[in-house]
Parts: structure tokens; sequence; C-alpha cells
């Protein structure tokens, strides 16, 4: 470093002297008769002028060449005088390169922060559920996310290529194209987008063939000095909060249609037992009193049901587990249909204990046979059978329950009503959904039954589905698994059996 410094020094010094005394010889000689003195002053005003410039190559270059230190190896005798112009070429044209690449770099840095955060914010948005569409004040599209893309595809599938120079309303108009009413559709949203800050909603066809509700809000895009420069639109699955919204519908229908003939029948044997004009006999106060029993029990029953859900839904079901022989919750369940009691018939039971919460579990196994006996013909049986059965997706090398190979007890409700359609089973264990449409009016229920019995069963583990019962009808199977966490089935007999 102090070498440098002192090259630079005397570098400079000679420049300085150098450049004086040329100034000074070229004005000399350059008015003499003399041609060649004339060509030495010249080439001394030349040198020096090679020398101002490559000291102005060198603050150029940011350092990166100083002709000072070169002259001062020159008189410190580290090369010749003679191998000082080629090397301050070289020195000068490695500067000058060297400045355009770091000038390039500077240039190059802002561009690339930018496209960063372009690239940044892109993902972001793509990252989101809703979409977004942004187009400039001459409906030219500046930007759509997948969401939006997505849309334009429809049942198809996939994200469309979006070309250059695209107008928002061909975008639109093929998400219209996949639309449940497109001249609907394209009405509200022309609305939507001439207005500026309003919504609509609008039902789309999704890529697995179902509905979805999207509510679509539009949005002014302004400059700094508030001026408008284009519209964009918000779009927002609102799917959950229209089906919220039918199930609270649902609810309310469900509730009032339910809860009026229990009370009609008890307010009406109840008025008769008091009316003071008619002595009624003993046996026809029982019979009385016994339908009003009766249909409180139906009231008491519904509620239960609607608590139960509720339960469920907000997953604060809390299972009060206890020891009970297999064979004691089927005949709970059985004895808790009523009159079609009679129409039920069990086959063998495992000999096997069973921690599970009772209550739940006789309720769940009782709608499943309650469910059989409304939606299958008058006096048609309705079967159970119980089996051992390994889960899904467990490997025989897997771990065991003490009944051997066995993960689960399955047991299978058989009717012999008109059967579910594949494409509908999913949808029957949601609440306030029932099968035959046709049977509603006739049958009367609440659409709860299913829904409770799949929240208790996956509450203790286990699985409930619809099969395909061979010459007609359905099975509607539940299992609880043979080792669970802190709960399992046992068997207590000498031997089990098997279906």
């Amino acid at each position: 470093m102090k070498s440098k410094l002192m090259a630079e020094f005397i570098g400079t010094f000679w420049l300085v002297l150098g450049g004086c005394g040329s100034a000074m010889l070229a004005a000399t000689f350059a008015s003499a008769d003399n041609i060649n003195i004339g060509l030495v002053g010249v080439s001394l005003a030349f040198g020096l002028t090679v020398l101002t410039m490559a000291y102005a190559v060198g603050h150029i270059s940011g350092g990166h060449f100083n002709p000072a230190v070169s002259i001062g190896l020159v008189a410190g005798g580290r090369f010749s005088a003679k191998e000082l112009v080629p090397y301050i070429i070289a020195q000068v044209l490695g500067a000058i390169a060297a400045a355009a690449l770091r000038n390039a770099e500077l240039f190059a840095q802002p561009d690339q922060s930018l496209s960063a955060q372009s690239s940044r914010l892109s993902a972001i948005v793509d990252s989101v559920d809703d979409g977004l569409l942004v187009e400039d004040d001459e409906g030219i599209l500046i930007y759509a996310n997948g969401v939006v893309t997505g849309l334009a595809a429809g049942p198809a599938g996939g994200f469309p290529v979006v070309p250059t120079e695209t107008r928002a309303a061909e975008l639109l108009l093929a998400i219209v194209t996949n639309s449940v009413d497109p001249a609907e559709t394209a009405t509200a949203l022309e609305l939507v987008r001439d207005t500026g800050n309003t919504w609509c909603e609008v039902e789309l066809t999704a890529a697995d063939g179902g509905l979805q509700t999207w509510r679509v809000r539009s949005f002014v895009v302004t400059d700094a000095q508030t001026v408008e420069i284009g519209r964009g639109l918000i779009w927002t699955d609102v799917t959950r909060d229209r089906e919220l919204d039918r199930m609270k519908s649902g609810l309310l229908a469900t509730v009032s249609h339910e809860f009026r003939t229990p009370l009609a029948l008890i307010k009406g044997y109840a008025t008769t037992l008091l009316a003071d004009d008619v002595q009624w006999g003993e046996a026809d106060r029982f019979e009385f009193l016994e339908l009003v029993a009766n249909e409180a029990d139906r009231l008491t029953t519904l509620v239960q049901r609607l608590l139960d859900m509720r339960r469920i839904d907000a997953g604060l079901v809390d299972l009060q587990t206890v020891s009970i022989e297999l064979d004691s919750l089927i005949s709970a369940a059985v004895a808790g249909v009523g009159p079609a009691v009679d129409r039920i018939s069990v086959g063998p039971v495992p000999e096997l204990v069973v921690q599970a919460d009772e209550t739940r579990i006789v309720t769940a196994l009782r709608n499943l046979l309650d469910n059989a006996c409304k939606y299958s013909p008058p006096g048609s049986p309705v079967e159970v059978h119980i089996h051992l059965d390994r889960a899904p997706g467990r490997s025989t090398a897997g771990s065991r329950g003490p009944t051997g190979q066995h993960d689960e007890v399955v047991i299978r409700v058989n009717d012999r009503g008109a059967g579910v359609p594949e494409e509908d089973r999913a949808s029957l264990f949601e609440m306030f959904v029932r099968g035959d449409r046709g049977l509603d009016a006739a049958t009367g229920g609440t659409g709860l039954g299913l829904a409770i019995a799949r929240g208790f069963v996956q509450a203790h583990g286990g699985r409930i589905w619809i099969e395909d019962r061979p010459g007609g009808g359905s099975v509607f199977a539940m299992s609880l698994p043979v080792t669970m966490d802190g709960s399992s089935i046992v068997p207590v007999g000498p031997s089990v059996v098997e279906r």
C-alpha cells in the first residue's frame, strides 16, 4: 500500500513537471521555422493531452487505472519509458472495459430488482384463493391470475394461455360460457364492469362438473393523481357460504314441519282430556295419554338430534367410553327402532367386548336401522350382519389387534329399498339430505339421522359407507376399529364367529 502511494506521488510529480515543460516547449517550438522543431512541440502537446485523458479515464473507471502510478513505476525503474505507451494503452482499454461492465451492472440492477419484485408479487397473487382480473382503460387485459384462467377453462380443466393484447371481454366471455345461465351472467358482469365498486353473484360449472357460486366485485384502478387508469374484478368463491344458507333454510323448514305435527297432537289430546262436557273412560284416557307421551318422545328425539348435530359440526363430541359387549349394543339399537322391530333379523354376533360410548354407537346403529325400515317396502325384511375384517390400506404385516389379523368389526344393515345411485352416496351423509325424494312426504324425517351416524362413528375412529345389495336394495355399513387410541375390542369367548 505504501509503495503504491509512493509510486503515485512520484508519478504525479513527474507528470506535473513534464506537463509544464512540455507546454512551454510546445509554445516555443510552435513558432519555430524548423518543421522538426514544430513536430516536437505538437508531439509534446499530444502527450500532455493523452496523459490528461488517461487521468480522466482513471477517474471514470472508479480507480481501475491510474496513470500516475504507471509513470511512477517508470521513474522507479520497474520498466522502461519505451514500454510506457503500450502499457498505458492497455491499461486505458482495460479501465474503459471495466467501467463499461460496472455501468452495465448498475443499469441492470434496477431491472433485475423490478423483475424479482414482479415475479414475487405474481406468485403471491396466484397463491390466494380469490381470482383477480385487471384491465386498462381501453379494455386490454393487464393481469389475470390462475383462478380466473381456471374459470375460463371450465370443466375442460387446465389453464389456457392468455395471448398478449387480449381484451378482458374475451376472457370474461369464456367464463360466461361455463356459467349455468350465460345470458344472465353476461348481463350481471357487464353491469358490474360498467358501474364499478359493485358486486354480483354468478353460478359456474366447476372442473369436476359441480356448481360453484362466485361473488364478483369490481374496483377502480387509479394513479397517484387519482386519475382512473383501469378497472379490476375480484372473484371470491362463496359456494360454502351459500350451502350454509341453504342448510339454515332447510333446518328452519325441517324444524317447523317436524315440530308442527307432534305439537298439534299433544295440544289436541290435552284439550280433549281437559274438556268438562265429556267423561272419558279409563281406557280412553290411557290411550290419549300414551299418544301424548309418544309425541313428546318424538319431540325429545328431534331436539336431541339437533343438539347432536351441533356438537358434531363444532367438533365437540365428548366420548364417554365404557366396556360393553357387542351383542348388547346390537340388541339396544334394534329395540330402539320401535314397531318395525319385528322386521329386523340379526345374524351371528362375534363375542366381543367393545370400548366405546354406548349411547353414541347405539344412536348411530339405530339411525341406520330406522333409515332401512323407512325406505324399504312395508313388511320387507331388514337384515343385520356383523363380521371382522381388515381396514382398507392395512397390510397383514402391520400392527395386529388382539383378534389376530383383523383391524375392525363391520356391521352391515341390508334393506330392500330402491337403492342409492353411486353419485349420491357421499352426499347422503350430509345434513338435511334425503334419498328418495318421492318418499319424503310419506316417510317424514329431518334428514339428520345419517349425518349424526357418520359423526358418531367417525368420532370412534370408524368408517361408514353405502354398498349395493345383490338382488336389489342397499347396504349401509359402519365399522369400529379393533385397536384405536385408548380403546380396543377384545374377545371374551373361546371363539369368534365370522362370515
